[in-house]
Formats: C-alpha cells, sequence, structure tokens
C-alpha cells in the first residue's frame, strides 16, 4: 500500500485550555527569569526584591511566588540554566587535539559567550551574593562542583594540567590553580572593561574580539615552555 504522508499539510486542531494555561505559566516563568537576570545584573542581588521583579513584569509579588519561593531559587534556576548554556558553549573547543589550542578554543567561546549573553555573564562572574546568601547558595546548586562537565572552573583547571603535563605550558609550581586562574583573570578583565567601559568615549576601544585575542595571546606566550 502506498501512503503519501504529507506532514505539512496536517492541520491541528485549537489548543485545549488546559494546553493554553500551561503554554502561559511557562512563558511568565520565563518573563520573570529573564527580568531577574537582567535586574539582578544591574542593581546587584542584594538591592533587588520579589516586589521589584513583579513591578517591572506588570504582576504582583504574589504571582513570582506562585513560581519561585525566594530570590535564592531564582538565582538557583538562572545559573543553573547560564551555566550549561556556557557549557554547551565549550564542546566544539573540547573538540581541539592540541592542548594548547583547546584552551585558546575554550578562552574564545568565553568571550563569545559574554558578548552574546552580557546580562548572563554579568549575573554569573561580576554579582555577588552576602556571606549568609553565598553559603545557601552553594548548598543547594545542581551544578557538580569539581566536575569538569558541569563546573567550568574544574574544565579549565583540567586543561591546564592536560597541558602541563604534555609539556606544553610551563607549570607554575606544579599548580593549574595558578595558570588557570591567571588565564581566566586576563580574559574576565578585559570582558569586565567592555561591559562596563565600552562605551566611555574616553578611550578608543578596540573591539572585544580583537582585545581578547591579543589577551589569549600574550598570556600562552608567557606561559609557553622555558618562559621565565
Amino acid at each position: 500500500m502506498n501512503i503519501d504522508l504529507k506532514l505539512n499539510n496536517v492541520k491541528y486542531g485549537p489548543m485545549t485550555p488546559a494546553a493554553r494555561r500551561e503554554a502561559a505559566k511557562v512563558a511568565l516563568r520565563e518573563q520573570i527569569l529573564d527580568a531577574s537576570r537582567r535586574l539582578f545584573a544591574a542593581h546587584g542581588f542584594a538591592q533587588v526584591t520579589m516586589r521589584r521583579i513583579a513591578q517591572d513584569i506588570g504582576y504582583s509579588a504574589t504571582t513570582i511566588y506562585l513560581h519561585f519561593p525566594d530570590k535564592i531559587s531564582l538565582m538557583q534556576e538562572l545559573c543553573t540554566r547560564d551555566f550549561r548554556t556556557l557549557q554547551q558553549g565549550f564542546l566544539a573547543a573540547l573538540a581541539v587535539t592540541d592542548p594548547v589550542e583547546r584552551i585558546r578554543a575554550l578562552g574564545l567561546a568565553y568571550v563569545r559567550f559574554a558578548a552574546s549573553h552580557p546580562h548572563h555573564y554579568r549575573l554569573m562572574f561580576m554579582t555577588s551574593l552576602q556571606d549568609e546568601e553565598a553559603a545557601e547558595f552553594k548548598r543547594e546548586t545542581p551544578i557538580a562542583h569539581g566536575d569538569p562537565s558541569q563546573d567550568a572552573y574544574a574544565l579549565l583547571v583540567a586543561q591546564v594540567a592536560a597541558a602541563q603535563e604534555a609539556k606544553a605550558l610551563r607549570a607554575t609550581e606544579g599548580d593549574p590553580h595558578r595558570t588557570a586562574q591567571a588565564l581566566w583573570a586576563g580574559l574576565h578583565g578585559v570582558i569586565a572593561l567592555h561591559l562596563d567601559k565600552g562605551n566611555d568615549p574616553w578611550v578608543p576601544w578596540r573591539p572585544l574580539g580583537e582585545q581578547a585575542g591579543n589577551m589569549i595571546d600574550l598570556l600562552l606566550r608567557g606561559l609557553a615552555p622555558g618562559k621565565g
């Protein structure tokens, strides 16, 4: 029997009331998350209340609490999503075989994430929590600390250690954390200046990608075997 499956011509009926309610619930949750990310990044976690988030999107605070019990749970959801997005961006870099070029590719992926998701980056790397809040956040986070498949810092340390073991990078007193933190600090400095001062006409700023590439080159050349 010859069956002609013209899927593109299939017409689905209207959404059921239950489906519409679920779609509206999901859409509102995304709206809450987007507003929270932007407000936390702009004003700091401590300065933003659930009421302020609700006002930003035109709802009551009670509505926000139906989706998130408190700010910590909101921050948890945001950071879990955003760190997983960052980790996805590293996948192509991990396919690079040369250990030093793999670190370069990871760095460039990190910069691309910051350029494409500036509010995400500010929240993840430029927003501080109070001590008590930070402790609760660390206890509850679903990101597995120290697992390179989930923890971006652990991934960088693992790649630095592999490059040092292959004698492709100079070992900094045998501690890959020292080297990883120097690499991270260099790139973060370039990104933070771009995000905070990039529109300041006082300095003839060069494009973020160009300056990040320069920073990676300088750092990797300085860490080459036989240097220093």
